[in-house]
């Protein structure tokens, strides 16, 4: 099936895991022809490992560290992204978690846990900047 995926640049948010679905995201996009991948993590190791991978086949790939809970690194990749490839014409937002604290169950987690959860799985993966949206009336 050809997805006109010929010539264009994808972004992929949290595909350091190895086992994750953002690797598997990006090695498709790479099968199904893309230019170039650029992929994220907080895991720079992992990340190195996808971008490897998507290479093998044939596909041109970026690692990029990036915890999408910080605005400012955000702009960074993003940026990091425009400079290597000119454009993003895919964005997948696949970074997210839950985060187990000692193997605390998730509904006995302090405040800052419940926190930083709600930061990575939904704020991370929406437009943050508040420029581009016309102020409430």
């Amino acid at each position: 099936m050809d997805l006109a995926f010929g010539g264009k640049t994808a972004l992929v948010t949290g595909a350091g895991s190895q086992v994750g679905f953002g690797k598997e995201i990006a090695l498709l996009l790479a099968q199904e022809g893309i230019a170039a991948v650029a992929v994220t993590d907080i895991d720079l190791e992992g990340t190195e490992q996808t971008a490897a991978a998507v290479r093998k086949l044939g596909c041109r790939s970026l690692a990029l560290r990036a915890d999408i809970t910080d605005n400012a690194a955000v702009k960074a990749m993003v940026g990091k992204v425009m400079a290597e490839y000119g454009r993003i014409d895919i964005l997948c937002n696949v970074a997210g978690a839950i985060l187990h604290k000692d193997g605390v169950p998730i509904e006995d987690q302090d405040p800052v846990s419940w926190e930083k959860q709600f930061k990575l799985n939904v704020i991370g993966t929406i437009e943050r900047e508040s420029s581009r949206r016309p102020p409430d009336a």
